[in-house]
């Protein structure tokens, strides 16, 4: 998403057509210009339709020239240095990163930042914050038949890019996780989502008979930064999140995101 007060937040375009209201562009904009490859986003347009309303963009005195320079920083506020990376690239986005073991935030002290790109590319955004580098992890699939967001229908044209499906995701890497021994866990699709016979109704494997699955829409992949090897994992259960239990062995949790549809 484009966050507020930069040119594409301020600045309606022509193209995209008239308007009565401000909170009507940004919802027609929501679903053109940021979500292209998405027709599932109310929540986008409700929040841009709400932060309208509040900041009152189609009142009379909306637009008009401030009567004070505002005051610079003041106090504890000048301590504060936000510093900003593209490490990715123009047509990818960063829905997740990781920087530590949440367990032991000491673990990755000035190492490096993993991020997870969802639907957009296949790899894993990587930041060094001390040496200032970007790189990347190419992050596999096991089938080549697996689905990729390339294929995904177009809500509508985009107004950069038209009709040019710009994500190419078949891992849709959704939530990186940090272990104790410093290895990268992702809810990752690996395969298409049916799933093996191993998972299915008739299969002798414990988890089948007490429940079995006939699909998943993600399954696991683990990094180990000290060999670079992507390990996938194949899973009956379809992941969303993931978290690492505060436990002896270190269980690791996963969601489904509704994902393990029987």
């Amino acid at each position: 998403m484009s966050s507020m007060g930069d040119r594409a937040t301020r600045e309606i375009p022509k193209s995209l057509g008239h308007f009565d209201s401000t909170t009507a562009a940004w919802s027609a904009l929501a679903v053109r210009a940021s979500w292209q490859q998405h027709d599932q986003r109310p929540r986008t347009v409700r929040a841009r339709a709400s932060i309208a309303d509040v900041r009152g963009l189609d009142r009379p005195h909306c637009g008009r020239r401030v009567a004070a320079r505002p005051s610079a920083t003041q106090g504890v506020e000048r301590n504060v240095v936000i510093t900003e990376w593209d490490w990715a690239d123009p047509k990818a986005y960063l829905h997740d990163e990781i920087a530590t073991d949440k367990r032991n935030p000491t673990l990755n002290a000035n190492g490096a930042i993993y991020g997870a790109a969802e639907l957009s590319v296949d790899y894993l955004p990587v930041l060094d914050p001390v040496g200032a580098v970007a790189s990347q992890v190419r992050v596999p699939v096991r089938d080549p038949k697996t689905p990729s967001s390339a294929d995904d229908k177009i809500a509508a044209p985009s107004l950069y890019w038209g009709d040019e499906a710009i994500w190419h995701s078949q891992a849709n890497v959704h939530n990186p996780m940090f272990d104790g021994q410093g290895r990268i866990w992702i809810t990752s699709r690996i395969r298409p989502s049916e799933n093996p016979p191993f998972c299915k109704e008739g299969s002798s494997h414990p988890s089948a008979v007490l429940f079995p699955l006939k699909t998943s829409g993600r399954q696991l992949a683990v990094y180990d930064p000290k060999t670079k090897k992507v390990t996938l994992i194949n899973t009956c259960f379809g992941t969303h999140h993931l978290v690492f239990a505060e436990d002896a062995n270190n269980t690791l949790w996963t969601s489904s995101g509704g994902g393990g549809g029987r």
